[in-house]
């Protein structure tokens, strides 16, 4: 289920989730800022804004699980956060024309790894593991496009691997930033 976020302001500092002050509404509200306006006499007064979601009863119980897992996972409920999520699931131009999303890169992990273990017992047992670094094995772009998928070494995989790892921390790092209020 997707949560709709829209801008409000208030008078009195919301708490994150509201389940109490309404019956059959669930407020869930992130980004919350003190801001301080001047009225037209330059008077000051300090106002709260914030996005807000309103979930029914029955719409807040189906995303409660989800929202409770983002957050044991380390996930935060910010707009910077679902930006820094949609850029991880958006696939970026490889050297081979193709593109691949960040999101993959413990897909890739497992393969270099389980690759490697394979390789080393291969080589405990006597064998001889050069033949094997030269194979290759499809590996599906963004689209998961059978005419699209782009034969791969272990070499190639290690550096999309590496190609998609920086772009991830260079994701994370302008998260980071835009959370804290840093341009």
């Amino acid at each position: 289920m997707q949560i709709v976020y829209k801008t409000v302001q208030s008078n009195k500092k919301p708490l994150e989730l509201d389940i109490s002050s309404s019956p059959d509404i669930v407020y869930i509200r992130r980004n919350i800022k003190e801001i301080t306006t001047k009225d037209s006499e330059g008077n000051e007064s300090i106002l709260f804004e914030y996005q807000e979601a309103q979930l029914n009863k029955n719409e807040y119980a189906a995303a409660e699980d989800d929202l409770l897992i983002a957050k044991i996972n380390g996930e935060d409920n910010s707009k910077e956060y679902e930006e820094y999520k949609t850029k991880l699931n958006t696939g970026i131009e490889f050297t081979n024309g193709h593109f691949y999303k960040p999101k993959w890169i413990s897909i890739y992990s497992d393969i270099i790894k389980d690759f490697k273990d394979v390789l080393e017992l291969y080589k405990l047992a006597g064998g001889d593991i050069s033949g094997y670094l030269t194979i290759k094995t499809n590996i599906y772009d963004a689209t998961g496009k059978v005419e699209n998928a782009e034969e791969m070494s272990i070499k190639e995989i290690i550096e999309l691997y590496l190609f998609l790892y920086m772009k991830k921390e260079q994701y994370f790092n302008e998260y980071k930033k835009a959370a804290a209020g840093i341009k």
